[in-house]
């Protein structure tokens, strides 16, 4: 931790044995991650790498009778970037789902934006756990965090 006037400043890094995807300079990268096989654990973990002038867009959809727990980690460390995470879970009965999310900006001049929104009904529990970091020296940043649900009785 440093300090540097205003606030505390928390850096974090991807771990060295973890599945890394590097979005490298001038690439778009979209993708859609569908979860939907009832009884299947996912414990996949997100890890991205977006260099300079690098694009990421990616949606995870969560149907009904998943489980899940859905960590990604997004390390922006390119300016000019552009990242987009959306998503949609419906959960009705026990289920249990989970997204921690880290969006680290290293580098100025670049955009991040979450959305994500749920529908939940019954015994089933959703959280959404979602931390931005902007490094100290990151100027001209944007980012964005929205989570919205709706609780069905």
């Amino acid at each position: 931790m440093m300090g540097n006037g205003h606030g505390k400043y928390i850096g974090f890094q991807i771990k060295e044995n973890e599945n890394i995807t590097i979005i490298s300079k001038g690439q778009n990268l979209r993708k859609t991650l569908l979860f939907q096989a009832a009884g299947t654990p996912y414990n996949e973990r997100y890890n991205y790498i977006v260099e300079d002038n690098a694009s990421l867009d990616l949606c995870f959809i969560v149907m009904p009778e998943v489980n899940a727990t859905i960590p990604i980690t997004i390390d922006i460390q390119g300016e000019f970037s552009d990242v987009n995470l959306s998503g949609i879970y419906i959960c009705n009965n026990n289920e249990q789902v989970t997204f921690n999310i880290i969006v680290h900006h290293r580098k100025g001049n670049n955009i991040s934006t979450q959305l994500f929104n749920g529908i939940v009904a019954g015994n089933a529990k959703c959280s959404f756990k979602g931390t931005i970091i902007v490094a100290p020296d990151a100027q001209k940043v944007e980012a964005y965090q929205e989570n919205r649900n709706m609780q069905l009785s």
